[in-house]
């Protein structure tokens, strides 16, 4: 008797008899019931109890693929996602989001704010929901002018006027440009925890 499985590869349990990386076969098997189990990392085990006639050809086991969920929170939450599954694009939303009936198996995650991007490895086991966290780390901006007033730029994008406050993502360098009466001055800096530019 000969146990073919889709997709191959599997573990075949024919009542106390093992037999391993399907297609197997199993000698000498007597007709009657028996208790079938097939197992595949990734997919959900069967189990049945299935009748051995003389010359009956045996059908073929079609396994599922198991599945689990994904939570994913950003910090601060709003921030897009993608997940993949090496090149292949599985889901995409925005954080916070809870991902459901996704296959089991290793993912990665990638997270964007602005022009910041963050990547996380993911695994989604089976009948679990996984929690994923990615935290873009902030820093405060103190910008002062003299006179007061200046128009600040970050990334061409007007953060507002001398004197400013701003949180900006850390550990980036930067130019900011600071209008003064018609003139821009660029000065590069390193956004740290805390930072004022004079």
């Amino acid at each position: 008797m000969t146990v073919r499985t889709e997709p191959p590869g599997a573990t075949v349990l024919l009542g106390d008899r093992v037999q391993r990386n399907s297609p197997v076969s199993f000698p000498e098997v007597e007709p009657g019931k028996y208790l079938l189990r097939v197992m595949l990392p990734g997919y959900e085990p069967q189990e049945s109890r299935v009748e051995i006639g003389r010359q009956q050809p045996f059908p073929l086991v079609k396994l599922q693929r198991s599945t689990g969920g994904l939570q994913v929170e950003t910090e601060p939450p709003g921030a897009s996602f993608e997940l993949t599954d090496g090149a292949s694009l599985v889901r995409s939303g925005t954080a916070p989001a809870a991902l459901s009936d996704l296959p089991t198996g290793h993912y990665e995650l990638a997270a964007r704010r602005g022009p910041w991007e963050l990547r996380e490895p993911v695994e989604v086991l089976r009948n679990e929901t996984a929690l994923k966290k990615v935290a873009f780390a902030t820093g405060a901006l103190s910008v002062e002018s003299e006179p007061p007033g200046s128009e600040i730029l970050a990334d061409g994008k007007v953060l507002g006027r001398a004197p400013l406050k701003a949180d900006l993502s850390v550990g980036l360098t930067r130019s900011w440009p600071v209008a003064r009466d018609g003139a821009t001055r660029r000065r590069p800096s390193r956004l740290n925890a805390k930072r004022r530019l004079p």
